[in-house]
């Protein structure tokens, strides 16, 4: 097993519905098995105003698939996200409801962009080593 990664920052948003700045803290680890690899992370991120946090839960598991032709894997990711709401929160509903939904649009549109990069990577890979992607197997 590796050593776990923790890394502390501040995380300042923008949208449409407005802004919102964040205090995160994130832990991240990497489990070997004989014939998978799962990555795991948890994230807390604090509204700097109170009142709400969010957390991110993701697990990424690697299997490798015995018995193929040519190498191959299988890459699932699942994905929790939520807010929970404390008491310290001194503005109105409003303005939780809001910063609740600046927060959560941009996380989704971020996690989205960067899950559909990674299946991009992948492909390209496939291609490189000159595995059909599954596409094709349909057409």
């Amino acid at each position: 097993m590796a050593a776990p990664v923790e890394k502390s920052f501040v995380w300042r948003l923008q949208s449409d519905a407005g802004a919102a700045e964040l205090n995160g803290f994130t832990f991240v680890r990497k489990i070997e098995e004989p014939n998978r690899l799962v990555l795991v992370e948890v994230s807390r991120l604090l509204l700097a105003t109170g009142g709400v946090q969010f957390r991110l839960q993701r697990w990424t598991i690697i299997t490798r698939l015995d018995g193929e032709p040519r190498p191959s894997s299988v890459v699932r990711t699942m994905l929790q996200l939520h807010a929970e709401y404390t008491n310290d929160f001194t503005g109105t509903k409003d303005e939780l409801q809001e910063a609740e939904d600046v927060v959560m649009g941009t996380l989704s549109q971020r996690l989205r962009a960067c899950l559909q990069r990674l299946q991009g990577e992948f492909v390209l890979e496939a291609e490189r080593i000159h595995m059909p992607s599954a596409d094709a197997a349909f057409r």
